[in-house]
């Protein structure tokens, strides 16, 4: 598929649907229904297909082919949407679960960033991410007592499922042994959490349910960046990251602590890649996020490189049912494209994240056997 058809109809389309603008006005091109099964594939891959879902609707296509493909798009969404109500209601669950035995729950991610879009079914998250404030081992034992194991629990974070749908508990916010600098803003976030993690309730939440938090702005501002940082080298960022991060700076943007966030960049070495970020969301995605943060973005062949590899499939074309041979590849991908982890960790080892990541693929493919 060109990357014309990405850039020039799908991608203004998105952003304009999340900014609340009109696209009635905007003219379909000529797409024959190839083009809509590999949309369909590039949307599904970067966590869109919802996004389109109404203004699927409104088209008036006359090639049967083509309708098929839409109806198609269509109907995955209507599943996702389903999904999303039911990962909602599992996380009230969870939240009662916990306050019965006492516990307090902050919510990450997915479940919060939804609060930001036109409509929360449009930012389906494949998990339920959430924090105890420290009281990780004593959610392990709630957990137990109604039914629900979880495993892992060696990681960072341990898993579970309730009602069809993942858990993923975290003991530390992020993976503080990949990279030195993680235990940096790790610290950062535990100290945030205790100082000001009960500020924000989960409004969208039952008035019943009194122990559920989301992160405030200053801790999102944190997280959010070093997440979207360790994705992208490991794999790649997906522009549904792109759009949280956006429509977080323009709903939550003016309520950062950005003194206190920007050290925080410098210290680990990332405000270089949040520039260029920021750059990315105002020219390509055409997201006005330019007085939101206090920092210039930075622009030239750097910049162009991240967002060509964010647009390319090349990253995401590792065979997961294999995982030896998922492990080597994404190890061979990490040597292949060093520029990426130069860009997000210039001040830490290599090598010796590499040597970290290398064996713990090895513990992971023991442990699956």
């Amino acid at each position: 598929m060109c990357l014309d058809i990405k850039e020039q109809f799908f991608i203004p389309i998105c952003s304009k649907i999340l900014l609340g603008k009109d696209i009635s006005y905007v003219d379909l091109p000529v797409l024959t229904a190839q083009n809509w099964d590999e949309l369909c594939g590039f949307a599904s891959s970067h966590g869109l297909m919802s996004v389109l879902s109404n203004y699927l609707q409104t088209l008036k296509i006359d090639d049967e082919e083509s309708k098929w493909a839409i109806l198609s798009w269509f109907g995955t969404t209507l599943q996702d949407e389903q999904t999303s109500v039911v990962m909602s209601s599992t996380a009230e669950k969870l939240a009662k679960i916990m306050q019965r035995g006492q516990i307090d729950v902050m919510f990450l991610k997915g479940m919060c960033l939804a609060q930001y879009y036109p409509a929360p079914t449009m930012r389906l998250s494949s998990d339920i991410d959430f924090y105890l404030f420290g009281k990780s081992e004593e959610g392990l034992k709630v957990l137990d007592g109604e039914g629900i194991a979880c495993d892992d629990d060696w990681d960072y974070h341990a898993h579970a499922e309730m009602d069809g749908i993942r858990l993923e508990l975290h003991r530390y916010f992020i993976d503080i042994d990949r990279v030195k600098t993680n235990e940096i803003v790790e610290q950062a976030l535990k100290g945030l959490a205790e100082e000001e993690g009960k500020t924000y309730r989960c409004q969208w939440m039952g008035n019943e349910i009194t122990n559920a938090y989301q992160m405030t702005p200053t801790m999102n501002a944190i997280f959010l960046m070093r997440h979207m940082a360790i994705h992208f080298v490991s794999e790649t960022i997906t522009l549904r990251m792109l759009y949280d991060w956006a429509l977080f700076l323009i709903n939550e943007g003016k309520d950062v602590d950005w003194k206190k966030t920007i050290a925080l960049y410098e210290q680990t070495g990332i405000t270089d890649f949040v520039c260029r970020i920021e750059q990315i969301l105002i020219s390509k995605l055409g997201m006005p996020v330019a007085d939101c943060m206090p920092l210039k973005p930075i622009g030239g062949g750097k910049t162009d490189r991240l967002w060509n590899y964010i647009l390319s499939q090349k990253a995401r074309n590792i065979d997961y049912q294999s995982p030896m041979r998922a492990g080597i590849m994404r190890r061979y991908q990490l040597i292949k494209d060093k520029w990426k982890y130069d860009m997000v960790y210039p001040k830490d080892s290599f090598w010796k994240t590499f040597m970290y990541l290398a064996q713990r693929g090895v513990r992971t493919i023991s442990r699956r056997k």
